[in-house]
């Protein structure tokens, strides 16, 4: 794996609005992965959309088809360290981004995001705008 996926690159594919992204994910199909926040952030939209079954049933064949990391012991590692560093930093993260970009550290793997200002903080984490 190369790419991990943030919750707004994932939307941005589910919902055709970027071609950069939608040409991304084809040409580096075999490299990307997501993780579970970020599932669980997806679901969280669908259930509380206008059109749940059908927004369901689109993650659901999304994720079927894309590899998905959970959070370990090293990425626990990895979160409890990135915290810290942001705390005492004055600059702290959402809870769920602190998991993503946790996750993305310990796996040494590219984060695409249009959030690239929030993620910047974080020391050792390459990150890529597929929107921009």
């Amino acid at each position: 794996m190369k790419f991990i996926l943030d919750t707004n690159i994932c939307i941005h594919f589910l919902n055709g609005t970027s071609t950069k992204v939608k040409n991304n994910f084809l040409k580096y199909h075999n490299e990307i992965c997501i993780c579970s926040p970020v599932i669980a952030e997806l679901y969280y939209g669908a259930f509380k959309s206008y059109h749940k079954n059908e927004n369901v049933k689109r993650i659901d064949d999304f994720v079927d088809k894309i590899t998905s990391l959970s959070f370990n012991n090293k990425a626990a590692y990895h979160y409890g360290l990135i915290r810290t560093q942001l705390e005492k930093g004055g600059t702290p993260i959402g809870p769920n981004d602190l998991i993503i970009a946790a996750i993305a550290v310990a796996n040494n793997l590219t984060l695409v995001t249009n959030n690239i200002k929030e993620f910047s903080r974080i020391e050792n984490l390459s990150l890529e705008d597929w929107i921009k």
